[in-house]
C-alpha cells in the first residue's frame, strides 16, 4: 500500500510538473509569436519610411546620369566625399531592400557617369557641378581628391559591398579606387 501511494504521488507530481512545463512552453510560444508580430509591424513601418525617403531622392536624381546632388535643395553639385560616399551609398542600400529596379537602373548608372565625367587624377574622381558638368574647383588638389576617394571607398562603397558581396560594380569601383589611392600615395605601402 505504501509503495502504491508513493508511486501515485510520484505520478501526480510528474503530471503536475509536465503540465506546468507545457503551460509555460505554450505561454512562451505565444509570447514569442506576439513579439515576432510586433517586430514585423515595426519592420514594415521602417521599410515604408525607407521607401518614402528613397522615392523623394529619386525625384532629385538626374535620370540620365544617376548622380545625386549633395543637397536636396539649393545649388546642384555632386561631391565625392558627401554625395557619393554618404547620400548615394545610403540610397543604394535602401534600394537593395525596397526598390531593386532603382538600384539596377538609375543608381547603377551613377557609377558609369562618375567614371566618365568625374575622373580627375587617374581614376580618382573630383567634385562636379551638375548643371554644367564642370569640376567645381578650377585646379585639382591631390590631397582633397585622395581624401574624398578614400571617403567614397570607406563610407560608401564598402557599406554596399558588405551587403552585396564582391560580384558587382560597386566592389569593382572600390577596388579600382583603392589601387589608385595606393599608387598615388606620398608614402609607399607594402
Amino acid at each position: 500500500m505504501i509503495l502504491r501511494r508513493s508511486f501515485v504521488l510520484a505520478l501526480i507530481t510528474l503530471a503536475c510538473a509536465v503540465s506546468h512545463g507545457v503551460a509555460r512552453a505554450n505561454e512562451e510560444a505565444e509570447s514569442a509569436w506576439q513579439l515576432a508580430e510586433q517586430r514585423g509591424k515595426l519592420h514594415r513601418d521602417a521599410l515604408r519610411r525607407v521607401d518614402r525617403v528613397l522615392n523623394a531622392w529619386l525625384k532629385k536624381i538626374d535620370p540620365e546620369t544617376g548622380l545625386v546632388p549633395q543637397r536636396y535643395d539649393g545649388p546642384q553639385f555632386w561631391t565625392v566625399a558627401n554625395s557619393a560616399a554618404d547620400i548615394y551609398s545610403s540610397l543604394v542600400l535602401d534600394a537593395i531592400f525596397v526598390n531593386r529596379p532603382a538600384m539596377d537602373g538609375v543608381l547603377k548608372r551613377a557609377l558609369t557617369t562618375e567614371r566618365e565625367r568625374a575622373q580627375r587624377i587617374g581614376v580618382l574622381p573630383d567634385d562636379i557641378d551638375l548643371e554644367t558638368f564642370t569640376f567645381r574647383q578650377a585646379e585639382p588638389s591631390f590631397s582633397r581628391i585622395q581624401f574624398s576617394a578614400s571617403e567614397w571607398c570607406r563610407d560608401g562603397l564598402l557599406r554596399v559591398t558588405e551587403i552585396l558581396g564582391t560580384d558587382n560594380p560597386w566592389f569593382e569601383r572600390m577596388a579600382e579606387l583603392s589601387d589608385a589611392i595606393m599608387t598615388h600615395a606620398d608614402v609607399e605601402s607594402p
